[in-house]
């Protein structure tokens, strides 16, 4: 019924809920309880020691994750991975946009996407 809306307290919700991916879903309901019990368990609130800057690279890693898989149909490898964040990282320079803010920025994240897509053809013509 909430498939299309976005709820939740970003520590408690699932990576695939952060990648504006899916909305409310049972799969997200029990990674938020599965946080919870964590939660619980430990005595620490879950990202609690986390830099903003820490927060947002494992935002930015999980976005770059769900962009693979919808343009590719598969995980990025590790040298991938550092590949994107480095690309992300000239990009946010080009269009001014502090390492902490990259998740916020359509334009930075437009073009990543924009190369990507252009990477799939390009793979495809080969």
């Amino acid at each position: 019924q909430h498939a299309d809306e976005k709820r939740g307290t970003w520590p408690y919700m699932a990576p695939e809920m952060l990648l504006d991916k899916t909305g409310v879903s049972r799969p997200g309901d029990v990674y938020a309880l599965g946080v919870l019990c964590w939660e619980v368990l430990s005595g620490a609130r879950p990202w609690a020691g986390a830099s903003e800057l820490e927060r947002t690279v494992a935002s930015v890693e999980a976005r770059v994750r769900g962009i693979f898989r919808a343009a590719l149909g598969r995980e990025p490898r590790g040298e991938e991975l550092a590949a994107a964040a480095a690309y992300l990282g000239e990009l946010a320079g080009e269009h001014r946009v502090a390492p902490e803010a990259i998740m916020a920025s359509v334009r930075v994240w437009q073009d990543f996407v924009h190369a990507i897509f252009n990477l799939k053809e390009f793979i495809y013509v080969r």
